[in-house]
């Protein structure tokens, strides 16, 4: 009977292949591309317990227990004739080894990880081993289009990151101020940037600041090197005259500090706001030197401080000094914007705002010249000094100009709530080539006109919507010359009280009172314009109101709308000396009460005559 292979039992009558003998341990057959069969390297090894290190004794020592040498220096002997980085395994008496080429792959049971041999070392693939260079074990390339996502820290322990880029930069984390206020225990220094605030923003502990800490702030030394400094107190300080401080970022300040400049400095704000948000009595900036300062491109805001004349104000400026506020805005958010006390001070452009005062507080409270300047508020603005190109518009004050050397050059002054009151009051000063406006009511005009025979106005234009286009009040101003009143309703063009003269000037209302009415003790018209468009009753060319005294009215244009005895051309009070020549009368019912003179259609023996 024949004996079959397969029937075979004990393992030394099994014949091997031919190649058998000369196979490494771990060698497998396999019939290979021409048919034949052949060995080859085993890649994948039965799963091990652990890689430990080979200088250390077997950590167990049961049957068929596996274990790879990845480590260590000369092997411990209770390993027996075994290499470092050997696959082996116990079989009750010996450990037997298979040595790993170069790509053996062996699956670590203790750590969860597929290692792979590179000829040298085990490494887990995918953390620097595989077969080759990696991210992990020496210089690679990550492939175009690749996107790692990563959901907890990562960490560099020494070393530094590099960006070596000329066309891209890095993204921090973009947060709104809510969502940065969100983060739960955010750690020291964090960084942030507030998307809102348009800064970086860092923890310092306790609050997010702004990047100031790290130097919002710098200013070159000699050799053109910046340094940085947190606060401007501190800049300042490092400064010299005539260096300029630049600013990186929007700067909010409660230590209730005030920016002193006291030496000649420029200021660049780069766009960027600084904000003084103190509860006490600190001013945002004080200018306290004779040297000229720039202050420019930025926006410098005074808020939650208390209403005061001596305290909390936008900008202090000045002893003497040049100031350029050009591209600056300055906001007092309840106080008042500028403040100065100087008549030498010079403050050039700029933009002044004051916002949440009555109309009986101070939005501007200043003693210098401005030029180029704008100035919005609801208050007050008090100006003294000389005053050219400028724009001062407030709701609920007027714009007041004070002092007998004091003057309004080429200047625009407007009132714009009906709660308001002047546009324009000259104190003792004059006006040129001013526009006056405003839309309030009441005892008040686009121009008003008041104080010592140093009051004039020359080629300005008053305009009112409610009220009179000028007006004349208390003291013994001088007079108007080339100017024109403008009056839609509720007064006169002209509301004449104690002037001295009035010379080629022009008054119109729409449906007013009158076109001018003149109260003064002695006052003098000539080559005026007088206007009442209206057809209502007791609407006048000209009114003179006085029992006493003498009005003087030459070479003048009197036009009345209305033609009833009501609506006289020009209408003069009983016992006022009048003296009337070289006038021209179109409209109305004539002239009366002028203590003898009468007019005709053709002229009178002084040259009156009535025109239709």
């Amino acid at each position: 009977m024949a004996i079959l292979h397969k029937n075979i039992t004990a393992s030394e009558d099994i014949h091997n292949p031919k190649w058998h003998p000369d196979a490494n341990n771990g060698d497998y057959a396999w019939k290979n591309e021409k048919g034949e069969l052949e060995s080859l390297d085993e890649l994948l090894l039965p799963a091990a317990l652990n890689f430990v290190d080979g200088s250390v004794a077997p950590p167990t020592s049961n049957d068929n227990d596996i274990y790879v040498l990845s480590s260590g220096g000369s092997v411990n002997a209770g390993w027996g004739s075994v290499s470092l980085q050997d696959w082996v395994r116990y079989d009750g008496t010996l450990w037997y080894a298979i040595t790993p080429q170069k790509s053996s792959l062996c699956y670590d049971k203790t750590a969860d990880s597929l290692m792979s041999f590179d000829g040298t070392a085990w490494a887990a693939i995918g953390s620097g081993g595989g077969g080759g260079n990696t991210i992990y074990s020496a210089n690679d390339t990550i492939g175009s289009g690749r996107v790692a996502t990563l959901t907890d820290t990562l960490s560099f322990s020494g070393g530094r990151v590099s960006f070596d880029t000329t066309s891209n930069g890095i993204l921090i984390p973009r947060l709104t101020t809510a969502q940065k206020n969100a983060i739960s225990t955010p750690a020291t220094d964090l960084v942030v940037l507030d998307t809102d605030l348009g800064t970086l923003q860092r923890y310092n502990g306790s609050n997010w600041v702004s990047f100031a800490g790290y130097g919002l702030l710098s200013v070159n030394d000699t050799t053109g090197t910046p340094s940085f400094y947190s606060s401007y107190a501190s800049v300042i300080a490092a400064a010299s005259a005539g260096d300029t401080i630049e600013q990186y970022g929007n700067i909010t300040d409660s230590s209730g500090a005030t920016i002193v400049v006291n030496i000649g400095l420029t200021i660049n704000m780069n766009g960027y706001t600084y904000t003084n948000s103190s509860t006490g009595s600190s001013d945002s900036i004080s200018i306290t030197t004779t040297d000229k300062v720039k202050v420019l491109n930025g926006t410098i805001k005074r808020e939650n401080g208390t209403y005061g004349s001596a305290a909390n104000r936008g900008a202090v400026c000045g002893v003497g000094s040049d100031i350029d506020f050009t591209g600056t805005t300055v906001i007092n958010a309840g106080g008042i914007s500028v403040y100065s006390t100087s008549d030498t001070t010079n403050i050039f452009n700029g933009r002044f705002i004051s916002t949440g005062l009555t109309g009986s507080q101070f939005s501007v409270l200043a003693t210098c010249n401005f030029i180029g300047s704008i100035f919005e508020s609801s208050g007050i603005n008090k100006f003294t000094g000389t005053l050219f190109n400028i724009k001062a518009s407030t709701t609920l004050g007027y714009n007041h100009l004070k002092g007998s050397d004091s003057e309004a050059r080429n200047s625009e002054f407007k009132v714009t709530d009906a709660s308001g009151s002047h546009g324009l009051l000259i104190e003792d000063s004059k006006a040129y080539h001013c526009d006056c406006y405003t839309i309030g009511s009441g005892a008040i005009g686009g121009l008003t006109i008041g104080g010592l025979d140093t009051a004039e106005a020359w080629y300005c234009l008053g305009h009112s919507a409610n009220t009179n286009g000028i007006l004349t009040g208390t003291g013994t101003p001088k007079g108007l010359y080339y100017c024109t009143g403008y009056n839609v309703s509720g007064g006169y063009g002209g509301k004449l009280i104690n002037l001295e003269e009035v010379k080629h000037c022009t008054f119109i209302s729409e449906s007013g009172s009158g076109g001018a009415w003149s109260s003064g003790t002695d006052i003098l018209f000539d080559n005026c314009n007088f206007k009442i468009e209206t057809t209502s009753s007791y609407t006048r060319g000209f009114y003179d109101s006085l029992g006493s005294g003498t009005v003087r009215v030459y070479n003048s244009l009197v036009e009345t709308g209305g033609s009833g005895a009501s609506n006289q051309s020009m209408l003069f009070t009983a016992g006022r000396t009048v003296y009337l020549a070289d006038n021209r009368i179109r409209g109305g019912s004539g002239i009366s009460n002028t203590n003898g003179n009468s007019q005709t259609s053709t002229p009178d023996s002084v040259n009156n005559i009535i025109l239709d």
